[in-house]
């Protein structure tokens, strides 16, 4: 997609240092009218060519998205032409988008890394919408702070969490892992449990590797899913648990119990159980 057109104006001397030019009056008005001809050429595209205009948005989008955050005006222009691809495949409009989620938005930014959240998600019969550029994470803050939008990566931790399940406790005592939490939520999915990040320290962490700087080590939570058949077995099999003097309740033969449960819930013949 190519824009061009020719602008009039006084000669500009060149012969300056830049900070010089960048500061010129001439320039600045330069620049405002091809920021305005831009934003009218994509509305226009939008309105008249929505087909043709999908097809370049995952290429121009990253531009879009930079202009908008270095001028805001930018922004209020082409805010109702703002769009994003979900993951049912389809562009949606951004705002529409946000307010149909009650401004509550789930975004995934490597469609191969987070399948398995994927699959997740659309077991639930919702969807999330894909940004997969570095400058995604920016441009949401831009929004974050601009519209009042909370958005959350597809991999973060659950809203709803418990921490005063017993299953956790046996599984901090079999773990045994200090910077490991474990909580528990209900996934509404088969899956036993999944590991996750905090939303906010995960952002920190992308910000200051992408500028080469010192971050601190990952943490990770296991989230145990209350609704999974094996969880609930696990807990409920009073006959593989033992208490040692200090009172302290912990799985023994937790292999054999495992691969039992399993054959229960799944139906697997014991010969091809017993290499699980």
């Amino acid at each position: 997609m190519l824009l061009k057109g020719v602008i009039d104006c006084p000669e500009i001397p060149l012969n300056v240092s830049r900070s010089s030019l960048q500061n010129d009056g001439y320039v600045s008005k330069i620049s405002s009218h091809i920021t305005k001809k831009v934003a009218d050429k994509i509305i226009s595209l939008h309105k008249l060519e929505k087909e043709h205009f999908d097809e370049y948005y995952d290429d121009i989008s990253p531009f879009i998205e930079y202009g908008c955050m270095r001028d805001e005006k930018l922004y209020d222009k082409l805010k109702s032409v703002l769009q994003v691809r979900t993951t049912l495949g389809e562009f949606v409009s951004l705002s529409e988008y946000a307010e149909a989620q009650d401004k509550k938005i789930t975004y995934i930014s490597n469609e191969n890394q987070q399948a398995q959240y994927i699959k997740m998600l659309k077991e639930e019969g919702r969807s999330a919408i894909i940004m997969p550029h570095i400058i995604d994470t920016h441009f949401i803050n831009f929004l974050e702070m601009k519209e009042q939008w909370k958005f959350t990566r597809i991999d973060t931790l659950p809203q709803e969490t418990k921490d005063d399940e017993s299953i956790i406790e046996v599984f901090k005592n079999v773990l045994n892992i200090e910077d490991l939490k474990i909580t528990a939520s209900s996934l509404k999915i088969s899956l036993p449990a999944i590991i996750v990040e905090d939303e906010q320290e995960r952002r920190i962490n992308d910000m200051t590797k992408m500028f080469g700087n010192a971050f601190s080590k990952q943490k990770y939570t296991l989230v145990l899913n209350t609704d999974s058949e094996i969880i609930n077995k696990i807990e409920s099999m009073d006959n593989c648990y033992k208490i040692d003097n200090m009172g302290v309740k912990t799985l023994q033969n937790i292999e054999k119990y495992y691969v039992d449960i399993m054959g229960k819930v799944y139906k697997a013949p014991k010969e091809e159980r017993k290499g699980f």
